[in-house]
């Protein structure tokens, strides 16, 4: 019965979602994407183009937002939309549409075959079908976004380090790094788990050094600034009072902005900001502290700190928890032989908690949460207590008889 109701349900996801993208090919994020790699192919810059005119030209649902350009995205990212930015936009979307249900299909065979000796067939038939009904892939498909390649990116390299290529593993994480920048938390990991003494982790450290300033080189080291100096400030701009945003460092600053009304000044704004950023780092710091003390198995560290990463990050949309399928798997098979009443309703709750990706501000509009805006601020944020919850699940010590029996 459990396995029809789970398949059941996913179709019925699925068809949703199916019913909603066509709708979505024009668009964002799927268009800032396309018109980005459209414009880096005309010879222009990204960074220094209005937004505005391009996305009438092309036939995207216009935005309007004063001073809005094409990119806030990394060249490298934005080398890769120009690969198929040379297509007319519906063609371009059909065709990076089939590229993420590829990545999804990959993460979800990558979960499966590194668990393998924990997942039962039937196990691993939910982990797909409890995928594909989850919120943060409906959403991922709904914005077209790049969360489930950089997922695919991570768990590749991941499974590269569990057999021995650690150079590879390395440099598919700097790669994930180069597309959006947050997965860099991760490259310490990796670097430092490949083992083999000191001098080998530098010389894979110098390999991987070397290969990001080819890159850098390669995507226009030009393009690299005019990132850091236009992009990255919308990005920064984007944790103010943004209601789909789920990490540590927007709740820490939002919860200060709200003293302003959400204008706060100039010195008022850099504070709460560097007060969130402490927080995200603090937390990235401490989980990478837990790793060294803790032993923990391969799996559940590389889920912890995957977890940490997405808690500590200042931008973290609901469509970043795609990248929770693979820690949120693992932690389910470390506490499977200790399945309490407690732990199965812990895990029920996280589950629940990383699936409500609601918009608080306008679900909820008007009332009595209205004026009450800090439990307004903290009822939004259900979606990182789960993150917090999982993490608790993979950075806990197991007994030494369920310990045993992981890989």
């Amino acid at each position: 019965m459990w396995d029809f109701a789970a398949m059941f349900l996913a179709l019925i996801c699925v068809a949703g979602m199916m019913a909603i993208l066509p709708t979505r090919a024009r668009e964002n994020d799927f268009a800032h994407y396309y018109l980005s790699g459209r414009v880096l192919l005309e010879g222009g810059n990204p960074y220094r183009t209005a937004a505005s005119p391009l996305y009438r030209q092309y036939g995207f649902f216009p935005d309007d937002r004063p001073g809005a350009v094409v990119d806030a995205n990394t060249p490298a990212l934005t080398w890769l939309f120009a690969s198929i930015a040379w297509l007319p936009p519906g063609h371009a979307f059909a065709v990076w549409l089939g590229f993420e249900v590829v990545c999804l299909a990959w993460v979800l065979w990558l979960t499966c075959r590194q668990l393998r000796g924990q997942l039962t067939p039937r196990a691993a038939r939910f982990v797909w079908l409890g995928a594909m009904a989850s919120a943060p892939v409906y959403w991922h498909f709904y914005y077209s976004q790049v969360q489930l390649l950089l997922g695919a990116i991570l768990l590749t390299a991941f499974a590269w380090q569990r057999t021995g290529r650690n150079v590879l593993a390395c440099l598919a994480a700097a790669i994930a790094g180069l597309l959006k920048l947050y997965p860099f938390i991760l490259l310490p990991w990796f670097l430092w788990r490949g083992g083999a003494g000191i001098r080998n982790r530098a010389l894979r450290s110098l390999v991987v050094v070397l290969c990001i300033g080819l890159a850098v080189a390669a995507s226009g080291w030009r393009l690299w600034l005019d990132f850091f100096q236009q992009g990255v400030p919308l990005v920064v701009a984007a944790v103010n009072n943004k209601t789909f945003n789920f990490s540590a460092p927007s709740l820490v600053t939002n919860l200060g902005y709200a003293r302003y009304a959400f204008v706060p000044s100039p010195q008022a704004a850099r504070v709460w900001w560097c007060l969130g950023a402490v927080a995200g780092m603090s937390i990235v710091a401490a989980a990478y502290v837990r790793c060294l003390r803790a032993q923990l198995e391969p799996a559940a560290e590389f889920g912890f700190l995957c977890t940490a990463m997405l808690l500590g990050s200042p931008t973290v949309w609901g469509h970043y928890y795609v990248l929770l399928i693979f820690p949120f798997v693992v932690a389910v098979t470390r506490w499977r032989r200790q399945l309490s009443a407690f732990c199965l309703a812990w895990i029920g709750v996280v589950w629940l908690l990383l699936n409500n990706l609601c918009n608080f501000s306008s679900v909820w509009e008007g009332g009595w949460l209205d004026q009450h805006i800090y439990v307004k601020l903290l009822l939004n944020y259900l979606p990182m207590y789960g993150a917090l919850g999982l993490a608790t699940l993979l950075g806990s010590g197991l007994p030494e008889a369920a310990a045993d029996d992981l890989p």
